[in-house]
């Protein structure tokens, strides 16, 4: 009996919680800079240079007090540079492509009206690649990945910031040049969103 009053008695704190929550949704773009880099060394293989992108989808948010919880879906342009000495070709640099779905769903608090922190786990899905001055693709990249970010906001009006910085808790790819490694794609996103609902 007690036990069911607990059930009952938690069940109407959630209720209630979501009938006080803030809702928003709308949509959401940006710019990202995104680097390639190595987990594992790679003979004759070094990291590019960083290479701007985009992404665009929607958000949602869901604030109770302080707290707040950010869902969003993205489509992400990602790019990254990998340089390498090729036995018949010389020295190499490719440039790549990631077309590919992000689902970041962000934790945070607010300070105030208009700043704020939080963090994020992300699920990535790969749509497509591509490779500049294709003779061959040198990356084997997986269909999925898992990655987190961590960054600051800000609310102005209807209008939202993010800042934030996005690493990987699994690789992009598992092997170049024929050789195991373990390729990473880290990226800073700066976004802006608008409260439409």
């Amino acid at each position: 009996m007690k036990m069911k009053k607990l059930f009952v008695f938690v069940g109407l704190m959630v209720i209630s919680s979501i009938t006080f929550a803030q809702v928003n949704i709308g949509p959401k773009i940006g710019v990202n800079s995104s680097k390639i880099t190595f987990k594992d060394n790679v003979d004759n293989v070094e990291e590019g240079d960083a290479s701007f992108g985009f992404h665009a989808g929607v958000f949602g948010r869901i604030e109770i007090g302080s707290f707040y919880l950010q869902p969003e879906l993205l489509y992400t342009s990602a790019n990254g540079e990998i340089r390498f000495k090729d036995d018949q070709l010389g020295d190499q640099v490719r440039a790549y492509e990631f077309n590919r779905v992000d689902v970041p769903i962000q934790v945070g608090y607010k300070f105030g009206e208009v700043f704020r922190i939080g963090v994020a786990p992300v699920y990535s899905v790969l749509l497509s690649d591509s490779e500049q001055g294709d003779t061959g693709s040198q990356m084997t990249l997986k269909n999925s990945n898992i990655g987190y970010q961590a960054g600051i906001g800000f609310d102005i009006a209807n209008i939202i910031l993010d800042l934030r910085y996005e690493g990987n808790l699994s690789g992009v790819g598992d092997k170049f040049l024929g050789a195991d490694t373990d390729q990473r794609l880290n990226q800073w996103t700066l976004g802006i969103g608008l409260k439409v609902f």
